[in-house]
């Protein structure tokens, strides 16, 4: 079985992707923020194995590679799907808003 892994999986390209995969054959490691939602996805296909993290935190960062370790499998195929967005205008910008969605589309 080929193991695919997904950032951004708990919802929209990256939620319908990981079931596309899973419902596939594909054993599909899905990451998000949203535990929630990867639980919810994990308990309807099996093949799914929830990684819940924020990708823009070090320290989750850090326990999802030691998950991964531990996950003992390979990663056939890696889906670069995070990222965020942020609405804002001139009067209501936030420095530290525009560091978070750069962390996540960037270095996520």
């Amino acid at each position: 079985m080929k193991t695919v892994w997904i950032t951004g999986a708990s919802s929209g390209i990256g939620k319908a992707l990981a079931v596309l995969l899973a419902a596939g054959g594909y054993r599909v490691l899905a990451t998000a923020r949203n535990a929630g939602a990867l639980a919810a996805l994990a308990a309807e296909f099996p093949q799914i194995v929830p990684l819940p993290a924020d990708l823009a935190n070090a320290e989750d960062v850090a326990g999802l590679r030691t998950r991964l370790e531990q996950l003992h499998c390979g990663i056939d195929i890696l889906v670069v799907n995070a990222g965020t967005c942020l609405y804002m205008d001139e009067a209501s910008l936030d420095m530290s808003q525009l560091d978070q969605v750069f962390r996540v589309n960037v270095f996520a």
